[in-house]
């Protein structure tokens, strides 16, 4: 059977059609959806500085992409004022991983090494869980109101119940219901009260 250009794309456009994206839908995530770059913006990484070069080439024949992965992490450190930042994890997963992993070698410097208790608010990312458990955590999950808010009074009963053994909390800033946390910071005091981190996952600077 012969095919034509236009019988292949019609065909990928039908095999297109069967996802749900946001050219026919709306995707409530929340900070997800916050994050989505115009398509404009979206055309220098065709230029051939970006798209032609090889993952292996060597590092003295990138200095280029080298020195813009360098300024960013510098300009977001200013702004953030956080110690450092890394642009290594490239996927909100992977980042979840990094963000606990660090937590947990944290507490392991400290010899904190029985604090395993990850809250996860039921507002966060669905994968929040699943992270948790890939680092050997065990999940307590936070409820919300009816507005979507984390409950501030189950955070604390929560953190001093787990006090102890207590690593972080995982909060998805604005929520998965579109939330921007009025409580945030009381929030994250009362984790570090009780010796826990915060891992939080914000889509942009609006977090």
């Amino acid at each position: 059977m012969k095919f034509s250009e236009t019988n292949m794309m019609r065909y990928i456009q039908r095999l297109a059609d069967k996802d749900l994206s946001l050219t026919n839908s709306m995707i409530p995530l929340g900070s997800c959806t916050m994050k989505l770059n115009s398509a404009i913006c979206m055309i220098p990484v065709t230029w051939d500085g970006f798209a032609n070069l090889h993952p292996f080439v060597p590092l003295d024949q990138a200095q280029g992409y080298t020195q813009l992965i360098d300024e960013i992490e510098d300009n977001l450190v200013a702004i953030t004022q956080y110690d450092a930042i890394s642009s290594q994890p490239h996927s909100g997963a992977t980042g979840e991983y990094a963000g606990l992993m660090a937590i947990k070698k944290y507490h392991e410097s400290r010899g904190d090494t029985e604090r395993d208790i990850c809250l996860v608010p039921t507002s966060a990312h669905g994968t929040n869980p699943a992270t948790a458990q890939i680092c050997g955590m065990k999940i307590v999950p936070i409820h919300c109101d009816e507005k979507g808010n984390i409950l501030l009074e189950e955070v604390e009963e929560k953190a001093k119940q787990y006090a102890d053994k207590l690593s972080c909390i995982m909060i998805t800033y604005p929520s998965t219901h579109g939330v921007f946390e009025a409580d945030v910071k009381k929030i994250c005091d009362t984790i570090h009260h009780y010796g826990g981190q915060v891992y939080m996952d914000g889509a942009n600077m609006n977090a």
